[in-house]
């Protein structure tokens, strides 16, 4: 599915927005946007779909918006360059929103965040989170603020952010590392993991090569 900009900023190229639960799917798609838009390539307010084997790459767009959802993602990659002020997945009011197998790899934002969960609970398992850059803002995989945040059988490696946290930057949040591989991130402060303020916690992780 490529997705056009001739309906302008203000649409989803895919949205579920009427309260769909697991049993609504999306499931083996390829949801690609080339031209600078801004639109969002898929949308999840208030609906808790299950999105399965698919693959996200944009320019200048947010790629997944979850907001009031409980969304199940598993198979799916993340890749591209969203652009200025944009994420490549952005968690906001969510709860009990899961992510198992993802791949975001290769994600460059300019002054926005390649993962962000902001008042959210979501867990991220079996997950790898490779070669991100977070320009100009921190947190080089993953932005967390307000949350709680499980992160399970995950690697980060080589992130980097301009700012704190090369792979990690959390901020009165409530986050667990369990049996996660941590290494070759890069951040101004904080090479692997930024920590201001809440809990964090680190369980069989493995913290290794990253640096300021």
């Amino acid at each position: 599915l490529e997705w056009s900009d001739s309906l302008g900023s203000a649409v989803s190229a895919i949205a579920f927005t009427n309260g769909e639960d697991r049993s609504a799917s999306l499931e083996g798609f390829t949801v690609c946007n080339d031209a600078p838009t801004g639109v969002t390539l898929l949308r999840c307010k208030g609906a808790s779909p299950w999105v399965r084997d698919c693959r996200f790459r944009a320019r200048s767009s947010y790629m997944l918006w979850f907001q009031f959802s409980g969304a199940l993602v598993s198979g799916c990659r993340i890749e591209g360059q969203p652009g200025w002020d944009t994420r490549a997945i952005f968690c906001e009011d969510a709860s009990g929103l899961v992510f198992d197998s993802l791949e975001v790899v290769d994600v460059e934002v300019f002054d926005g965040h390649v993962v962000e969960c902001f008042r959210s609970d979501v867990r991220f398992s079996n997950s790898r989170f490779v070669g991100n850059y977070s320009e100009h803002r921190h947190g080089g995989a993953v932005s967390i603020s307000a949350s709680t945040v499980l992160v399970e059988r995950c690697r980060l490696a080589k992130n980097e952010a301009d700012g704190y946290g090369g792979a990690i930057e959390s901020t009165g949040s409530q986050v667990v590392l369990e049996s996660c591989t941590v290494t070759g991130n890069r951040g101004q402060r904080g090479g692997g993991i930024q920590f201001l303020g809440g809990a964090l916690e680190l369980r069989r992780t493995v913290l290794w090569g990253n640096c300021a």
